[in-house]
């Protein structure tokens, strides 16, 4: 039985996540398919290789710039694998060192980007404008529906728009959106003893300020929600190569996770 050569990697993933809901199969699993006769010769065929890349992003054309410049790409980076040294060297030598820093610091620097502030402290923040009770809590959980709101819209557009740009342009409109929220907050009125007695907040803001406050927080998360959040994950896992794609993921998340716990333990 021979199965029929698959060009389209939306009819995989469809099948990968059909698979998974349904009876626990993921994507390696495909493997008992993938790792055929058939497909050894396919894929250890780089005439073969080069046709499914032109089928996949050129209508089978092979000759198209986007092809010949992913295909050198590719080739690249096999030679490159293929000569790595074995252990923690490989993450190190060969130019690899700068897909090991782009890959931590680009989720060091999510964490370090201010949108913790507005989501693990967003009630003391909403509390400053003089929101109190369930009227702070709904406002709250308004931010989230918007988290939820810009990632979907980002999950059509990311690969239209491209990763730099949204990494770039997010951060610059979270950048402003931070400042406008501590110059309008600077603006407000010491309260010693806490507002409402509440220790934790000190300043209190009235009025249109307090409304500026609550919609560029809100417009900040929108903003890193279309941006830094789901962008750091997917640039993350792209930046390496497949042999090292495992553990430098497992590199990255460190540094997500490192910073996330010291912002959490020293930011208030």
């Amino acid at each position: 039985m021979r199965f029929p050569k698959i060009h389209n990697p939306l009819f995989i993933a469809v099948v990968a996540t059909l698979g998974g809901m349904l009876f626990g199969f993921d994507i390696s699993s495909m493997s008992a398919i993938i790792l055929t006769d058939q497909y050894r010769d396919f894929f250890n065929n780089p005439g073969g290789a080069v046709q499914t890349l032109a089928d996949i992003q050129a209508g089978g054309n092979v000759d198209d710039p986007i092809v010949v410049a992913e295909w050198q790409e590719i080739t690249t980076t096999l030679a490159a694998e293929r000569s790595a040294l074995p252990g923690w060297r490989k993450f190190v030598y060969n130019g690899m060192w700068k897909r090991t820093i782009a890959g931590f610091s680009v989720q060091m620097w999510q964490q370090n980007s201010g949108a913790n502030v507005m989501t693990y402290y967003v009630v003391y923040i909403f509390g400053m404008p003089g929101l109190s009770k369930n009227v702070n809590l709904i406002s709250s959980g308004v931010q989230y529906a918007l988290f939820i709101i810009g990632t979907t819209i980002m999950f059509f557009y990311v690969d239209k728009v491209g990763r730099r740009p949204l990494l770039i342009y997010g951060a610059i409109a979270m950048g402003v959106c931070h400042f406008i929220v501590g110059g309008v907050l600077s603006t407000g009125a010491y309260v010693p003893d806490g507002v409402d007695g509440n220790p934790n907040i000190k300043i209190l803001v009235g009025g249109s300020a307090g409304h500026t406050v609550i919609a560029f927080c809100y417009l900040l998360i929108l903003f890193y929600s279309m941006s830094l959040a789901p962008v750091c994950w997917i640039y993350a896992a792209e930046v390496w190569s497949l042999e090292t794609r495992a553990t430098g993921m497992g590199i990255a998340a460190i540094g997500n996770w490192l910073f996330n716990f010291a912002l959490g333990i020293n930011i208030w």
